[in-house]
């Protein structure tokens, strides 16, 4: 079925190409919290939202975000070659908003980075600009973790708070700082590559 408010408008052009439901076999299906939110959760939200205007000084929401694919599967009856002609076809839908918004560069994040890519290339591209083609059109392309996975190393630390001096929390802390500054320094790049302010 199709996923509900799949795109959201921005001003900036920049498209952060994402996916709120499930592809990984066995795992619980996922849906969106609210039909109203654009990333699957509003706490996953707001983080990405404090690391775009720690970055960019603007909210992430002056981006365009769009769903990628833009429907949700019965993950656990598809075949990696079913999930390649599903983004295949949503090339067509990204392409359209390339062209209409004139966007300049894309954030790939999560399991639509995965999902486009393949599991070794979006691990290896993680955090690098490089060039994705949708169709006959090819744009700078920043590879990212999804908020989500960001938002469970917060969650994490945050069990673990009560014993701050255990060797547990620094490391659990140690990642999440990782993983926050790594973004940071990501995003930095993208912004100066486009001069965006």
């Amino acid at each position: 079925g199709a996923i509900r408010n799949f795109a959201h408008q921005g001003t900036k052009p920049v498209l952060v190409l994402h996916y709120t439901s499930e592809f990984r076999k066995g795992q619980p299906a996922l849906t969106k919290s609210n039909p109203n939110l654009t990333l699957r959760t509003r706490e996953s939200e707001d983080l990405f939202d404090r690391l775009i205007k720690k970055v960019f000084g603007f909210s992430s929401k002056e981006f365009y975000f769009q769903e990628y694919p833009a429907c949700s599967f019965n993950h656990n009856g598809s075949s990696p070659d079913d999930w390649k002609e599903r983004m295949n076809a949503c090339d067509t839908h990204v392409k359209d908003t390339i062209q209409a918004q004139g966007i300049k560069a894309v954030i790939l994040m999560g399991s639509a980075a995965v999902l486009r890519l393949g599991a070794d290339e979006a691990k290896n591209r993680t955090g690098k600009i490089g060039p994705v083609s949708f169709g006959e059109l090819e744009l700078p392309t920043l590879v990212i973790r999804s908020p989500e996975g960001v938002f469970s190393l917060e969650e994490k630390r945050k069990k673990l708070e009560s014993n701050k001096a255990s060797d547990t929390y620094k490391q659990a802390k140690k990642e999440e700082d990782e993983v926050k500054l790594s973004l940071v320094e990501h995003l930095t790049g993208l912004k100066t590559r486009l001069g965006l302010t």
